[in-house]
Protein backbone atom coordinates (compact mmCIF):
# COMPACT_ATOMS: atom_id res chain seq x y z
CA UNK A 1 0.00 0.00 0.00
CA UNK A 2 1.52 3.04 -0.96
CA UNK A 3 1.96 5.86 1.73
CA UNK A 4 -0.94 8.42 0.25
CA UNK A 5 -3.73 5.36 0.55
CA UNK A 6 -2.59 4.49 4.25
CA UNK A 7 -3.04 8.33 5.22
CA UNK A 8 -6.32 8.74 3.28
CA UNK A 9 -7.24 5.60 5.28
CA UNK A 10 -6.56 7.24 8.79
CA UNK A 11 -8.05 10.35 7.32
CA UNK A 12 -11.51 8.46 6.79
CA UNK A 13 -11.07 6.55 10.05
CA UNK A 14 -10.66 9.63 12.21
CA UNK A 15 -13.62 11.26 10.56
CA UNK A 16 -15.84 8.32 11.28
CA UNK A 17 -14.81 8.08 14.90
CA UNK A 18 -15.53 11.78 14.98
CA UNK A 19 -19.00 11.31 13.20
CA UNK A 20 -19.98 8.77 16.04
CA UNK A 21 -19.25 10.82 18.65
CA UNK A 22 -20.97 13.21 17.70
CA UNK A 23 -23.87 11.19 16.85
CA UNK A 24 -23.53 9.49 20.14
CA UNK A 25 -23.89 13.51 21.90
CA UNK A 26 -27.25 14.24 19.98
CA UNK A 27 -29.30 11.59 19.35
CA UNK A 28 -28.28 8.58 22.15
CA UNK A 29 -27.40 5.15 21.06
CA UNK A 30 -29.66 2.69 23.06
CA UNK A 31 -26.62 2.17 25.58
CA UNK A 32 -27.85 4.42 28.19
CA UNK A 33 -27.16 7.50 27.16
CA UNK A 34 -29.68 9.64 25.85
CA UNK A 35 -29.65 12.38 23.54
CA UNK A 36 -28.36 15.73 24.38
CA UNK A 37 -31.27 18.67 24.74
CA UNK A 38 -29.65 21.97 24.26
CA UNK A 39 -33.15 23.48 24.66
CA UNK A 40 -32.72 22.97 28.73
CA UNK A 41 -29.08 24.30 28.70
CA UNK A 42 -29.04 27.03 31.11
CA UNK A 43 -27.61 30.50 31.08
CA UNK A 44 -23.86 30.97 32.50
CA UNK A 45 -23.93 31.92 36.35
CA UNK A 46 -22.86 35.24 35.47
CA UNK A 47 -25.74 35.89 33.36
CA UNK A 48 -28.34 35.09 35.91
CA UNK A 49 -27.06 35.38 39.60
CA UNK A 50 -27.78 38.83 40.65
CA UNK A 51 -24.54 41.27 41.20
CA UNK A 52 -23.43 41.01 44.72
CA UNK A 53 -21.45 44.18 46.67
CA UNK A 54 -17.51 43.06 46.10
CA UNK A 55 -14.65 44.81 48.13
CA UNK A 56 -11.82 46.57 46.37
CA UNK A 57 -9.25 49.34 46.65
CA UNK A 58 -9.04 51.98 43.76
CA UNK A 59 -5.80 52.14 42.04
CA UNK A 60 -6.23 54.25 38.82
CA UNK A 61 -8.79 56.53 37.80
CA UNK A 62 -9.18 57.68 33.64
CA UNK A 63 -11.82 60.34 33.61
CA UNK A 64 -10.84 60.30 29.40
CA UNK A 65 -11.45 56.94 29.19
CA UNK A 66 -14.50 56.67 31.69
CA UNK A 67 -12.72 53.63 33.91
CA UNK A 68 -11.74 52.88 36.96
CA UNK A 69 -8.91 50.36 37.91
CA UNK A 70 -9.46 48.38 40.91
CA UNK A 71 -8.00 45.52 43.04
CA UNK A 72 -10.63 43.47 44.29
CA UNK A 73 -12.11 40.60 45.59
CA UNK A 74 -13.69 37.62 44.35
CA UNK A 75 -16.73 38.84 42.02
CA UNK A 76 -18.96 35.92 42.41
CA UNK A 77 -22.11 36.71 40.20
CA UNK A 78 -18.92 36.55 37.55
CA UNK A 79 -17.36 33.68 39.03
CA UNK A 80 -14.10 36.03 38.49
CA UNK A 81 -10.97 35.25 40.79
CA UNK A 82 -9.46 38.46 43.07
CA UNK A 83 -7.31 40.67 40.77
CA UNK A 84 -6.37 43.83 39.77
CA UNK A 85 -7.82 44.83 36.89
CA UNK A 86 -10.13 48.22 34.91
CA UNK A 87 -13.66 48.25 34.38
CA UNK A 88 -15.68 50.64 32.59
CA UNK A 89 -18.66 52.94 34.67
CA UNK A 90 -21.91 53.16 34.12
CA UNK A 91 -22.03 56.90 34.89
CA UNK A 92 -19.19 58.93 34.46
CA UNK A 93 -19.95 60.59 37.52
CA UNK A 94 -18.89 57.52 39.72
CA UNK A 95 -14.84 58.74 38.76
CA UNK A 96 -15.30 61.65 40.99
CA UNK A 97 -16.90 59.84 44.09
CA UNK A 98 -13.50 58.16 44.60
CA UNK A 99 -9.54 58.89 44.17
CA UNK A 100 -6.63 56.35 44.05
CA UNK A 101 -6.27 54.63 47.51
CA UNK A 102 -10.08 54.83 48.77
CA UNK A 103 -11.51 51.14 49.94
CA UNK A 104 -14.48 50.58 48.22
CA UNK A 105 -17.66 48.40 47.59
CA UNK A 106 -18.91 48.09 44.48
CA UNK A 107 -20.93 45.72 41.76
CA UNK A 108 -20.28 44.79 38.36
CA UNK A 109 -21.82 43.40 35.60
CA UNK A 110 -20.80 42.03 31.91
CA UNK A 111 -22.57 44.61 29.30
CA UNK A 112 -22.07 43.77 25.80
CA UNK A 113 -19.26 41.79 27.00
CA UNK A 114 -17.51 44.85 28.67
CA UNK A 115 -16.89 44.54 32.96
CA UNK A 116 -19.24 47.56 33.94
CA UNK A 117 -19.55 48.80 37.40
CA UNK A 118 -23.10 49.82 38.11
CA UNK A 119 -22.80 50.45 41.49
CA UNK A 120 -19.93 52.06 43.72
CA UNK A 121 -19.14 53.28 47.14
CA UNK A 122 -16.56 54.49 49.36
CA UNK A 123 -16.54 52.15 52.48
CA UNK A 124 -14.88 52.69 55.97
Amino acid sequence: MKTTDIQALAVAAMATLAFNAWADHHQGTGKGREPMDHGTHHAAPSDTVEPTLTRGEVRAINKQKQRITLKHDEIKNLNMAAMTMAFAVKEPAMLDQVKVGDKVEFKAVKDKGTLTLIELRLTK
